[in-house]
């Protein structure tokens, strides 16, 4: 089946699209991760109020107040639930242009007289 150069485009901007979709999703994913991983490590600064934790620093530990790294820990909370709702924003966005396109494409395929047969 022949396809016309202007539904080609399309296809291939729908790819670009989907493709995009899959990227954000990828990284949103792993945003939601490394958020999990704060809000565990700010749960278990809960019993320790004014007390010295030791915080991974590369490859050594340094000794900190668990006020300082409670701080540290909520600041990172704040900047990734921004990003996760950047993201999420952007994931609609392309899943509408997604949709959109793969509208149009289907319409010009199937042209005015229907599905080919």
């Amino acid at each position: 089946m022949d396809i016309s150069p202007q539904a080609q485009h399309m296809v291939l901007q729908l790819q670009q699209y989907q493709q995009q979709a899959q990227t954000i999703l990828i990284q949103k994913q792993q945003i939601e991760t490394q958020l999990t991983d704060v809000m565990s490590a700010l749960e278990s600064l809960e019993g320790a109020k004014n007390e010295d934790v030791y915080k991974a620093v590369g490859p050594i530990l340094a000794k900190m107040k668990a006020k300082d790294v409670k701080k540290e820990l909520d600041d990172r909370r704040e900047t990734l639930e921004l990003r996760i709702k950047t993201l999420t924003r952007q994931e609609g966005k392309v899943n509408e242009k997604v949709t959109e396109l793969s509208d149009k494409v289907t319409k010009l395929i199937q042209g005015p007289a229907g599905p080919i047969a």
